[in-house]
């Protein structure tokens, strides 16, 4: 469903690019991205089609029974653009909102309208980014720092540049936040410390050490910082479960490695059913000022009823590697 050139587009928030004075250290780490990936890559997978059947995974309801197909155009164009399938928007989204869930605590939207005159037509889930969002007693505001290039109305003219930080209010119904579920409240600690983890792989006087001639060297042990570094990894990242791409094989047999890997499918399975809940959360608040009644519902995708089925058989014996992967697998 198109939106008119004769609609606007009314929004409270603004688009910028922050530089890299403003991002400093909140870049996730050498870890922190490779989980990133491997995290969105477990929720839906791309294109929203489940790989043994083909099938879509993604549904929308509306009331008893599946929603007609202009609402469902709807839904897809606010989630994506007007190109993309309902199933493929949702699995964009779902699995965006992971990584910034991930790298920043949370995931912040802002709902905004298009509007024809003055009557809202139709709406879009806008991506803030949550480094600039801060919310006290309940209102929002964006902080946008200066030296943004901000567009104005004709491309012809050149952009406004801030000379100074700009707080922009944000209605609280307008803004919607995501973040780890209740059973992973110590997510953003793990998170602090597996990007810690990832900036100390290598101390910081080994480069000068090893242009040293050799009989100045400091004696070094790589055999023994590498132990040391798995192990620490290991034990930062058994609240999710995650395996780290094999870092730490070595130092563990093949049914822990197993156990681990359902521990981290469970954490997919709740992660995305906690987005998915606040997309859901979104469309009730577009729905009663459009006028409709939507909800999402994801289907033919493991849950944890699977998980906990697995965990059972592996501890009974009855669950190589090679069938956790034809269980689970979304790809």
């Amino acid at each position: 469903m198109g939106i008119g050139a004769h609609e606007n587009l009314d929004r409270q928030s603004v688009h910028f690019y922050s530089g890299p004075d403003e991002r400093g250290g909140d870049e996730p780490g050498f870890y922190v991205s490779m989980l990133e990936q491997d995290v969105q890559l477990g929720l839906i997978p791309i294109g929203g089609r489940i790989r043994k059947t083909d099938q879509t995974c993604v549904r929308l309801l509306s009331g008893a029974g599946e929603a007609p197909p202009e609402l469902q155009e709807r839904v897809a164009s606010a989630m994506a653009t007007d190109r993309d399938p309902l199933s493929s928007a949702v699995a964009e989204r779902v699995n965006q909102t992971g990584a910034v869930i991930v790298a920043h605590g949370r995931a912040v939207y802002e709902l905004a309208y298009y509007k024809r005159d003055l009557t809202p037509v139709g709406f879009i889930l806008l991506y803030l980014d949550p480094r600039f969002v801060e919310e006290k007693r309940g209102a929002f505001v964006q902080r946008v720092p200066r030296g943004t290039q901000l567009p104005r109305d004709s491309i012809q003219e050149a952009p406004t540049v801030l000379e100074q930080d700009e707080v922009r209010p944000l209605a609280a119904d307008r803004v919607f936040t995501i973040g780890w579920p209740s059973e992973y409240r110590k997510g953003p600690r793990w998170l602090r410390r597996l990007s810690w983890l990832g900036g100390t792989r290598y101390p910081s006087f080994l480069v000068d050490n090893l242009t040293r001639p050799q009989g100045s060297r400091v004696p070094f042990d790589f055999d023994a910082l590498r132990e040391a570094h798995d192990r620490a990894l290991g034990a930062v990242t058994a609240g999710l479960g995650w395996n780290a791409r094999g870092s730490f094989d070595k130092m563990q047999t093949s049914y822990y490695f197993c156990l681990r890997d359902l521990r981290f499918r469970r954490f997919q399975v709740v992660l995305r059913d906690r987005i998915v809940r606040g997309l859901n959360e979104a469309l009730t608040r577009a729905g009663r000022i459009l006028g409709f009644d939507a909800r999402l519902s994801v289907e033919g995708l493991p849950t944890v009823a699977d998980i906990d089925r697995a965990e059972r058989m592996l501890a009974e014996g009855k669950l190589s590697y090679k069938d956790l992967l034809n269980r689970f697998s979304l790809y």
